[in-house]
């Protein structure tokens, strides 16, 4: 293992039954492209990670998938809870690898969302064991503990048994009220902290990014510095790079004049009074390298050189943020992401320091409004970030052309299965559903090799786990195997096929991407 990987990283993502996806998996490396039609699931996907990004703050699961708390989960996730779970569907299934200095730990979680958002399994496991566990009265499956908000959960330990039971509070995962639980005591329950403490760490990093270029337009708020999913506030963050880092302002001035179709000369802010009573504002522009150049002047202020930033001389004028193109605004946006990192996101805060964090980038419509060459200027921008170790992205494009030509990019392809509708994976070098390679350049194959799992926990217990997400009866039935038709006993097969009680199968569901 690299000395990069002694900070915890997420490497794969288990998409067993949500939205989209049925038995899923997407594997992460440093830098990994999804690519394919809009409606295909690339924002399902990211969607997916954000979710257990989520759930991972230990908020009640109602505020952090239907939003009305503070911070990032203010808003709600796209489709709110509802919208997670496959069509006609009780719930969703979701999982994740994290790397850590011990090795691979795994979280898998069943959240039913109807009535109410309530976790009704829920597993982690590393070390060769399993680390903590739901549990259910009698051995079964079908309750989620003895009282609705009650679910019973057993963590590993060195006493007599092996396991200490305790309940849960089931509208919260179980993996982030753990740690205040545990006492500690013996080596067995402090290695079980530390990796609930370790997969916690790595998806709390997680920074979903999605410029709006009509938000970014508008004027700034001093002191509004923490850059936000939708980099409305990009103006207030470009003044605090720029003083407090000139290096990363500097890093952030040259990536903008690569992809600038006119000469960029500085990056600068300026201050300049509100209307009325609202106090000053913050207003960005490029300056032109070019005297007498076509760009729109700020004023006579910002025309002479008026502002913070570099290279502020009177030659050229400045082109504010307001007369920049869409792709430019975008581009500017998620080059500040990569450039920066946990302390001037927007991102709930955690007590570890951020220089411990890992930060993964999940950049939404990465190549939206740019040409080859600039979605090309920023996907080197990101594989050079991610080489660093300091950060990790996951982005979405509809044409693989570019990321192709960007060493140590992974590419994955996304694509809807014609008969069932659910959303595939396949990594490049081999075409979604066929043997061929994919003709993508010198890319090499993304990390891992298992695209589309049968599923992620146990046979026995995930068809256990189907039952209670769907609601189905308790019934015993055969495992479903990836290419069952409809069950024998009337349960659905993962194809989506309804069975004679109308419950609908794992592939149900044609949501959007």
């Amino acid at each position: 293992m690299t000395d990069r990987m002694v900070r915890p990283a997420v490497t794969e993502v288990r998409l067993t039954g949500f939205k989209s996806y049925r038995r899923a998996v997407l594997p992460l490396a440093p830098l990994t492209v999804l690519c394919g039609p809009s409606g295909a699931g690339k924002s399902n996907a990211l969607d997916g990670l954000e979710v257990l990004s989520r759930l991972a703050l230990g908020r009640p699961l109602a505020e952090s998938l239907d939003g009305g708390g503070d911070g990032p989960a203010a808003r709600p996730v796209r489709g709110g809870a509802a919208g997670c779970a496959p069509l006609d569907r009780r719930g969703f299934l979701l999982g994740c690898t994290v790397e850590t200095r011990h090795g691979p730990i795994r979280l898998d979680v069943a959240v039913e969302v109807r009535p109410e958002p309530r976790i009704v399994r829920e597993r982690l496991t590393g070390h060769g064991r399993i680390l903590l566990e739901t549990l259910h009265p009698h051995g079964g499956f079908e309750g989620a503990g003895s009282a609705r908000g009650t679910l019973h959960g057993a963590w590993h330990s060195d006493v007599p048994g092996g396991q200490i039971r305790a309940p849960f509070d089931d509208d919260r995962l179980l993996t982030a009220q753990l740690p205040l639980r545990i006492a500690g005591a013996t080596a067995a329950e402090r290695q079980v902290s530390m990796a609930a403490e370790e997969v916690l760490v790595a998806l709390r990093g997680v920074y979903p990014s999605e410029p709006v270029p009509q938000l970014m337009r508008g004027p700034g708020v001093p002191g509004d510095t923490m850059l936000r999913r939708h980099a409305d506030n990009i103006a207030a963050v470009v003044e605090r790079i720029q003083q407090e880092c000139r290096f990363r302002h500097g890093r952030l001035l040259r990536a903008v004049q690569s992809v600038s179709p006119l000469p960029v000369r500085a990056l600068q802010v300026r201050r300049e009074p509100g209307p009325g009573r609202a106090g000053e504002r913050l207003v960005a522009g490029f300056r032109e390298a070019v005297a007498g150049g076509s760009g729109v002047g700020f004023g006579s202020g910002f025309g002479s050189g008026a502002g913070s930033g570099s290279g502020s001389g009177d030659d050229g004028r400045l082109v504010p943020l307001e007369s920049a193109s869409d792709g430019l605004l975008r581009f500017l946006a998620f080059a500040s992401v990569l450039l920066t990192g946990p302390g001037v996101l927007q991102m709930d805060p955690v007590d570890v320091p951020d220089a411990d964090r890992l930060l993964t980038v999940l950049a939404e419509d990465m190549d939206a409004g740019m040409a080859r060459g600039q979605q090309l200027a920023l996907l080197r921008l990101a594989a050079e970030m991610c080489a660093l170790g300091h950060v990790r992205a996951v982005g979405a494009v509809h044409d693989p052309g570019a990321a192709a030509d960007v060493p140590g990019a992974a590419l994955v392809h996304c694509r809807r299965d014609p008969e069932t509708g659910a959303s595939v994976l396949a990594p490049v070098g081999r075409q979604a559903g066929g043997t061929e390679p994919v003709r993508l350049g010198t890319l090499g194959a993304v990390a891992g090799t298992a695209v589309e799992a049968e599923g992620v926990l146990p046979r026995q217990r995930s068809v256990r786990e189907t039952r209670i997400v769907t609601g189905m009866p308790g019934a015993r039935v055969r495992p479903l195997r990836a290419a069952d038709p409809a069950g024998a006993d009337g349960t659905a097969g993962p194809g989506g096929t309804a069975g004679s009680d109308g419950a609908a199968g794992p592939g149900s569901g044609r949501n959007g991407a």
